[in-house]
């Protein structure tokens, strides 16, 4: 393995950390394989270029998954493969600026591009060359190909990311190995980089959300009227989630909000995912659930949208319901959110132990956090083979003046 540290001789905890890197790394080497072709595929459909191009289209997803197979089914080349995966993204954004696709398909492939490269700095962390090499490919070409076709905010922003990305898996890399880094120069050093770089990063996406309020107010069709919003809404998030890593313990907002968006944005962003997998994406807005309130909107969405994907991931059919309402009158108001699912359900000993604080951070145990900055709480209720519920609620008071938000139709359904 790479990057470990120099010993004469392995102890039986780092032969067992050998083992479970080995284990890890092969999990995320077949599981990013089918996620490389549902990036193609929601790249394609999201920006309309399987229409435009279609030969193009096929071409990538023959190399995708070819590639996919030989990670998969022969594991002695799946390093060869993943690099291969790589290269094909790569030439895939170069693809965008030479066949001129819109600053949306930009966008999408950026989002995308992020994705992909988050989840490999975590899964490959064990094993730091690599994952270093692997940012490289993905990242480096989509931001020099965005400052060729002149999208410079863009280009800094992915730029950036690459950044952050290759010092969290720094991060990510010690705690597996268990390498002391609290007390160390270079540890301190390290953290202020990735905080200055996260800083920087903000600015571009900052940028990408006001193009992508610009572009709203051209002459769209419906479909790419609602991919942008996905994009804006994304990109609000993202860059909300870097904020939270620089200032984890800032006040939370104090802001006037529509619930009512915060849940249809969090349903349309998941859609696309829940009709991948065949469920049903159900989102209901109670009664109560009638005007504007006060708060956090960044952080109720956020805590949101991490039950709904942890909802999405462990269910393979039937359904996932995101329902939301309020209780209470005026100063004394609280938000409720719940998420319900059919997937495969979790022991009851395990529940209290969901959204403990860890070092690199879960997608619950952030959502609690957040609960938590907001005076708010976080739970859930489950069943084995029987589904989960989770709950999310916080004071939220509606505004003393403001103008009353359109009530919007009760129920929706995605499929």
């Amino acid at each position: 393995m790479n990057e470990v540290r120099p010993l004469e001789r392995l102890s039986l905890d780092e032969t067992a950390g050998t083992k479970q890197a080995t284990k890890e790394q092969s999990r995320w080497l077949a599981a990013d394989a089918p996620a490389c072709f549902a990036a193609l595929a929601a790249f394609a459909f999201g920006s309309g270029c399987w229409q435009s191009d279609p030969a193009a289209v096929m071409l990538f997803a023959a190399c995708f998954a070819a590639a996919g197979i030989w990670r998969i089914l022969v594991p002695s080349v799946a390093r060869q493969a993943t690099w291969a995966s790589a290269l094909a993204w790569s030439a895939l954004g170069s693809w965008t600026v030479v066949a001129q696709l819109s600053p949306a398909s930009h966008f999408i492939y950026a989002l995308l591009t992020a994705g992909l490269t988050a989840s490999a700095a975590r899964g490959m962390a064990s094993d730091l060359r690599f994952v270093r090499g692997y940012l490289a490919v993905m990242l480096l070409p989509a931001s020099g190909m965005e400052a060729f076709a002149g999208h410079y905010a863009m280009a800094a922003g992915v730029a950036g990311l690459f950044g952050f990305f290759v010092l969290r898996a720094d991060q990510w890399h010690g705690e597996f190995w268990h390498i002391p880094q609290a007390a160390s120069p270079q540890a301190t050093a390290s953290s202020a980089r990735s905080k200055k770089i996260a800083e920087e990063s903000c600015a571009p996406l900052r940028g990408i959300a006001r193009m992508t309020v610009l572009l709203l107010d051209t002459p769209l069709s419906p479909d790419q009227r609602e991919y942008l919003e996905i994009i804006r809404d994304s990109a609000s998030m993202l860059r909300h989630s870097i904020n939270n890593l620089l200032v984890e313990e800032a006040a939370p907002a104090q802001e006037s909000f529509d619930p009512t968006a915060i849940l249809a944005g969090v349903a349309d962003m998941f859609a696309p995912k829940a009709a991948a997998k065949r469920i049903e994406l159900l989102a209901t807005a109670g009664p109560g659930l009638d005007g504007a309130l006060t708060g956090d909107p960044q952080r109720i969405g956020q805590a949101l949208a991490n039950l709904v994907s942890n909802a999405i991931k462990f269910t393979e059919q039937g359904r996932v319901e995101i329902h939301a309402d309020c209780a209470g009158e005026a100063a004394s108001r609280e938000l409720v959110f719940e998420v319900c699912d059919t997937g495969i359900g979790i022991a009851p000993e395990r529940i209290a132990g969901l959204f403990a604080a860890s070092p690199a951070g879960t997608g619950l145990s952030i959502a609690a956090t957040l609960a938590r900055q907001m005076g708010g709480s976080i739970g859930a209720t489950s069943q084995p083979e029987h589904g989960s519920r989770f709950w999310l609620r916080m004071p939220a008071p509606a505004p003393s003046s403001v103008e009353e938000v359109t009530a919007r139709d009760s129920t929706r359904v995605l499929a």
